[in-house]
């Protein structure tokens, strides 16, 4: 079933996928499914951890920037492959905590913002902007349409923007560490 989802999501998009859908790819009947999994919530979030296990950033042995630049090139490229999963996930984060690799993604990025010196509360609004600024530079390249305005938005320029942002967000995360420590 697992694969069947990814193909299906990575063909088509997130909003091709329903019970009946993957019953029909498995050829199965939908009860076979749903003895496996209770809804499509369930469904997704059986698909949101596979997803994150098959790439799993590197969080070993670096430092707390490079942990952070780590997680957010690989989130990029992981979901860039699976349309509307960046945007599921970002208006679930929440619920994501449940999912045993985002926790284990969760915890590296709350440790690597400890590690810069940030106090608890600002571990967790610098967690927050992370992660809206990673997930929603990828739901922006996702939901580009040709608006015909002479300032077109293109997906390179928001991989630069993500890149921009991220190291404005670092920036800002060393300045707040200094301030704390100073």
């Amino acid at each position: 079933m697992i694969a069947t989802l990814l193909t299906i999501v990575e063909r088509e998009g997130l909003d091709a996928i329903n019970m009946r859908r993957i019953a029909r790819e498995l050829d199965v009947s939908p009860r076979l499914i749903y003895h496996h999994v209770r809804d499509k919530e369930t469904m997704l979030v059986i698909l949101f951890d596979e997803i994150l296990s098959r790439h799993m950033p590197e969080l070993g042995g670096l430092g707390w920037e490079a942990t952070l630049r780590e997680v957010a090139d690989t989130a990029a490229t992981a979901y860039r492959r699976y349309p509307g999963v960046a945007a599921i996930m970002l208006a679930r984060s929440a619920r994501a905590y449940a999912l045993p690799h985002a926790a284990i993604v969760r915890d590296a990025v709350l440790k690597a913002l400890a590690e810069a010196g940030l106090n608890p509360d600002r571990v967790e609004a610098a967690y927050l902007q992370f992660s809206v600024l990673v997930l929603g530079s990828i739901v922006l390249a996702e939901n580009l349409t040709d608006t015909g305005k002479a300032l077109a938005v293109t997906r390179s320029r928001i991989e630069q923007s993500l890149e921009l942002g991220l190291d404005l967000l670092l920036s800002g995360i060393r300045r707040l560490a200094s301030e704390s420590a100073g």
